[in-house]
């Protein structure tokens, strides 16, 4: 009887992986051209953040069914430490925030990319599901991103209209602005150059990779998000470090790509100076030179460290910022002060060495393995941390989900059975000669 339970359990792990492998890209297919269709009408944009968070806030039940799928010791330990973290920030959360819809929905994305985090690291490490699935998935749904670009180009009229009722820092068919659509265009930009750089039996999907790697990096430069460029290099950069296969022209093959998606950026319409990369570093330097282009994050950061000095112990809870007066955005722009204004300085370095003691555990995996999909998960994960030190991705649904899934993967990867990591490196072999 307890096989048979095992076994249900098994499937159904699966078929959610393959359900939020489906949600992801037709959410972000399907929710901009509604919102396109409904927004003139409406006080507030509907963006794939909110389909997303009310995917999660039903399937969480369904969710749950990966506690029991928890064997190992260290498993159990780390779930129950995770999940001690959480209860512990429900608490804290509800006896210190004045108000609670922010805070609500910044828990239930953590949690959501937590529990999608083990259902894929369950699901790997039982051998159901392939790395290389995950990753073309995430490549491909990730260019739809693209989608608001074309949008408020093909009708510039309407955004216009909607751009003077709004404002353009507030708008975009599909997300909060463009700052968010930067964030996903950078994961697609990462994900597709990795590969490229790396080829290893992916030569048939060369003029796939290199059409979205274009697409991507024309969506980035149109969005405007300088620390997307920023995040992209650092994260390339380390990736060139550890890499095996990356030659000179195929480094040039990922240059090329990101030259041409510059160039057809500038062909793509730019309704203000919020938008566009060239444009806003213009616009930053004309209005207070070169200390312009950090001086709001700076202020930011300055805020945010003096509510800190005056709880260091306790904290506020989860995403203060809607109610702590003086604290603009919806986070703190830097994922370090954040888990100090979160839990104080004491727990907030806990878990920031705990997320530090992660990155190096995938890291080993990623240099442990041949595998060119985990490679560049692992990569998209590095993004998302560089990126982390100067924006709020860590409190968007849309980015979090694009992580837990690529954290489960590498780690269920490295923790799956002897006998599987053997035949994979034995199968690598000939793809290694060949290339």
């Amino acid at each position: 009887m307890s096989s048979e339970k095992s076994l249900r359990s098994i499937k159904l792990i699966r078929y959610l992986c393959v359900l939020v492998l489906i949600v992801i890209p037709v959410s972000m297919l399907v929710t901009p051209f509604v919102d396109y269709a409904i927004i003139e009408g409406l006080d507030e944009n509907w963006t794939v953040t909110k389909t997303l968070y009310f995917f999660l806030v039903m399937a969480m039940p369904l969710f749950a069914i990966v506690v029991n799928a928890m064997r190992s010791k260290t498993e159990k330990r780390l779930m129950r430490a995770m999940f001690l973290v959480f209860g512990y920030t429900i608490w804290l959360t509800y006896t210190s925030a004045q108000e609670l819809s922010y805070p609500v929905f910044g828990f239930v994305s953590l949690l959501g990319a937590v529990f999608v985090a083990m259902i894929f690291y369950c699901c790997l490490r039982d051998g159901n599901l392939a790395p290389t699935k995950v990753f073309y998935v995430l490549a491909l749904s990730s260019c739809l991103v693209a989608i608001p670009m074309l949008q408020v180009t093909a009708n510039v009229a309407k955004f216009t209209a909607l751009r003077d009722a709004f404002g353009t820092s507030y708008i975009l068919y599909g997300y909060e602005n463009p700052r968010a659509v930067g964030w996903i265009a950078t994961f697609s930009l990462i994900l597709t150059s990795v590969l490229l750089l790396e080829r290893r039996g992916e030569e048939r999907f060369i003029l796939l990779l290199s059409f979205v790697a274009t697409i991507a990096a024309a969506t980035l430069f149109w969005s405007g998000s300088r620390g997307g460029i920023l995040a992209f290099l650092m994260s390339l950069g380390v990736f060139l470090v550890m890499s095996r296969n990356a030659t000179r022209w195929r480094l040039a093959h990922v240059i090329a790509c990101v030259f041409s998606g510059l160039i057809l950026s500038l062909f793509m319409h730019l309704p203000s100076r919020s938008f566009g990369f060239f444009a806003r570093v213009s616009s930053s330097l004309d209005a207070e030179g070169v200390d312009g282009l950090s001086s709001s994050r700076m202020t930011l950061w300055k805020n945010n460290l003096s509510y800190i000095f005056d709880q260091p112990l306790t904290g506020y809870g989860l995403l203060p910022h809607k109610y702590l007066p003086g604290l603009s955005g919806g986070s703190a722009h830097n994922i370090i002060i954040e888990l100090w204004l979160w839990f104080g300085i004491l727990l907030g370095s806990a878990v920031l060495l705990a997320l530090i003691w992660l990155w190096i555990a995938l890291l080993r995996i990623a240099l442990a393995t041949s595998n060119p999909h985990i490679r560049a998960l692992f990569a998209l994960t590095t993004t998302f941390a560089v990126y982390c030190l100067y924006s709020g991705p860590y409190a968007r649904t849309l980015p979090l989900l694009f992580v837990g899934i690529s954290v489960g993967t590498i780690l269920g990867y490295g923790a799956r059975k002897p006998t599987e990591a053997i035949e994979d490196a034995k199968s690598a072999i000939p793809s290694t000669q060949s290339s």
